[in-house]
């Protein structure tokens, strides 16, 4: 019997031994979990940096095929409304008088109309804008750019920030219509 003792004794790990597992965890954990809410933190700017680049391309892809809006008629202009540390944006159609750049704007009524509901990011990330509000819109056919109701000829830019604004990511848009980060 007392051999069957020290063997089932010999099986067991010492307080000593447990400690030292559990605080090896700790360390290695306090350095592991910083590193990946920093990763996850920059994949999300990327995801939704992508995003707003793909729905100004989108704005601008409409704009240069003519696509029908939903209630009918042929827009002269899509664009996207972008508000100034803001977690949306708001893609919008104008059926302006196409000489008055002044009317590619959201705020004006009786010219333009949101299209949908306003686009979400994700994770607290935030638009940054040079002027609050920002109306980037591309014209019918040609995709001219126009900003705040004055035709470009430089360029625009957007900034996508994380909530802590310690990252930040800029779109470009050019006078031409390219858009590039």
């Amino acid at each position: 019997m007392p051999a069957e003792v020290a063997f089932i004794n010999k099986r067991a790990f010492t307080l000593i031994e447990l400690l030292v597992t559990v605080t090896i965890m700790m360390i290695l954990s306090s350095i592991a979990i910083p590193s990946f809410i920093s990763f996850q933190k920059n994949q999300t700017l990327l995801q939704e940096t992508s995003k707003v680049k793909g729905d100004l391309r989108l704005a601008q892809s409409r704009a240069i095929s003519s696509v029908v809006s939903a209630v009918g008629g042929t827009p002269k202009a899509w664009g996207i409304n972008f508000t100034n540390n803001g977690t949306t944006y708001q893609p919008f159609y104008c059926n302006p008088d196409k000489t008055k750049y002044s009317e590619y704007v959201l705020s004006n009524p009786t010219r333009c109309t949101a299209f949908g509901s306003p686009l979400q990011l994700l994770g607290g990330t935030k638009i940054g804008v040079a002027s609050d509000p920002t109306n980037i819109v591309f014209d019918l056919i040609s995709g001219t750019l126009v900003v705040n109701g004055s035709l470009m000829s430089g360029n625009a830019t957007i900034s996508v920030q994380t909530s802590d604004g310690l990252q930040s990511k800029t779109i470009t848009v050019g006078a031409g219509g390219f858009i590039s980060d």
